[in-house]
């Protein structure tokens, strides 16, 4: 029999225990944590236009890797 990766396991699903933390009340959103930082990126290139999305990602790629999945929904 071949396997694909489209077939399902028997192994259970990993255990997050952070999967349903929520955050502190007062602690920012991780939305808001990306648009501050992109805001920021943003900033110290003088607000040149045109870079908005790519200041977006990088300020989404820094949270993921600050925070891993704590602020996964």
């Amino acid at each position: 029999m071949i396997f694909t990766a489209s077939m399902p396991t028997n192994r259970p699903a990993a255990f997050d225990p952070l999967r349903f933390a929520k955050p502190a009340r007062g602690t920012p959103s991780r939305q808001e944590m990306i648009a501050e930082i992109a805001y920021f990126r943003a900033q110290r290139r003088g607000f040149e236009p045109g870079h908005e999305i790519e200041d977006w990602l990088a300020a989404e790629a820094e949270v993921e890797k600050r925070l891993g999945s704590q602020y996964h929904r």
